[in-house]
């Protein structure tokens, strides 16, 4: 999912400098929407990518000390693949919406890049329920039986 936002960022920047509006509006880089969206898009993304590698370094860590991963450890990388795909699908739909009837047509990037990552949110183990079990082991309940 992260890879798949990234493309789609990608995408986004080479297109905007070339594509001419046919309302006569600037090109899409040169919108001053556009410029705060995109920036919003990256910092997010970046965001949920650091979440994520924290939480597999500390993991890693734990295991190569020879300790097994700690309930909150495990936790933490639930929560964060969780929030690392929600992030990602939240991105690449908001690069599809700035890059208007562009991105819509079947044989778009955009398109592609919009559905891979909503499907990666339909996982099971990326589901709403993830951040409930997050938030009780932090309110220091028990999270549902099968989510350690």
């Amino acid at each position: 999912g992260l890879g798949v936002a990234r493309a789609a960022l990608d995408e986004l920047q080479a297109m905007a400098g070339g594509r001419v509006s046919v309302t006569g509006a600037p090109n899409l880089g040169q919108r001053p929407i556009s410029q705060v969206e995109i920036a919003r898009a990256e910092a997010e993304l970046r965001s949920a990518r650091a979440f994520f590698y924290d939480a597999i370094d500390a993991a890693w860590a734990s295991l190569l000390s020879g300790d097994e991963v700690p309930a909150e450890q495990i936790n933490l990388l639930r929560l964060s693949s969780t929030h690392a795909v929600r992030v990602a699908a939240e991105v690449a739909r908001s690069v599809q919406m700035l890059s208007g009837m562009t991105g819509v047509y079947r044989d778009s990037p955009l398109s592609r890049f919009v559905n891979d990552t909503l499907v990666i949110t339909q996982h099971a183990f990326m589901g709403d329920i993830t951040y409930q079990n997050a938030g009780a082991m932090f309110f220091g309940q028990p999270p549902l039986p099968g989510y350690l």
